[in-house]
């Protein structure tokens, strides 16, 4: 079925006003915000998130899905979809303010992602490591993975090669994404590893065919440590990381070492052709 689209926006005196319609067989759907002029540059981003959550949420039956509101807290037990916008440069958001809920997933529907989307049943909870964990997945133009559901969106780079989170206290970073080899000839998995013990301190290192896996300290932070898998083609390196301070790691190791175990079982990276122009 054919959606037919209208968007009516001006100014009224001292008011903004956006209105949008959409008509599917015989029934129309609309959605109006009105707001200060003085807000306009605050609200513009809102109106783009609202219009994407209305435009979502007409499920596969063409009608209005009524429980948007359960989204923002707990599962209803079904799959829910969001997607995030490189809004600023630059810095954590503790709590997914870049996070626009598109409401429940539903298989084969388009949905608009500028950067990347998230499917999970619980996509944003008070949720912290001590709780039971379970998974979300992640898709991004380096390819998908498993993280864990109380990591939130967190920086979102200007370039778009990587996803990061971060948990509410901000003590654990993850990190998904990808870079180019600009340095290393004859690039394996033991040449890169060679280039990385050239300029960080490694703790451990495991080489699996084309996989890497390294414990490094951070040069900035010593007591900080990464625990990272690195897939190193012959143009492109993938990669996850986990990062937190060496007593955040050690008062919470069983759980990080199942959290890393599950990510590294479910990343799946892109083929390198994907990136070959």
């Amino acid at each position: 079925m054919i959606a037919i689209k209208t968007l009516v926006s001006g100014r009224n005196n001292d008011f903004e006003y956006y209105k949008s319609s959409i008509l599917l067989g015989d029934d129309i759907f609309s959605f109006m915000m009105i707001y200060p002029v003085e807000y306009l540059n605050e609200f513009d981003s809102i109106v783009t998130d609202v219009y994407k959550a209305f435009v979502a949420n007409l499920d596969s039956n063409n009608s209005q899905n009524n429980n948007v509101s359960e989204n923002k807290s707990t599962s209803n037990r079904r799959l829910q979809v969001a997607t995030i916008e490189a809004r600023e440069p630059g810095g954590y958001a503790p709590y997914p303010t870049n996070l626009i809920l598109l409401g429940d997933y539903v298989e084969g529907k388009d949905y608009d992602f500028q950067y990347c989307k998230f499917l999970g049943e619980n996509i944003i909870n008070n949720k912290t490591i001590d709780d039971p964990i379970t998974y979300n997945k992640v898709y991004h133009e380096c390819g998908s993975i498993n993280y864990p559901d109380f990591m939130l969106p967190g920086l979102v780079p200007d370039n778009g090669k990587n996803v990061d989170f971060i948990s509410r206290d901000e003590q654990f970073h993850v990190n998904i994404g990808y870079s180019f080899n600009q340095v290393v000839e004859d690039f394996t998995a033991e040449s890169y590893l060679n280039y990385l013990s050239s300029s960080s301190d490694i703790i451990y290192s495991k080489v699996e065919g084309k996989k890497l896996y390294v414990a490094q300290k951070s040069s900035e932070n010593p007591d900080k440590i990464y625990l990272s898998c690195y897939l190193v083609d012959e143009l492109v390196i993938f990669n996850f990381s986990l990062s937190f301070t060496s007593s955040y790691y050690h008062s919470h190791k069983d759980k990080i070492d199942s959290i890393f175990e599950e990510m590294d079982k479910t990343f799946s990276p892109v083929d390198q052709s994907y990136f070959v122009s």
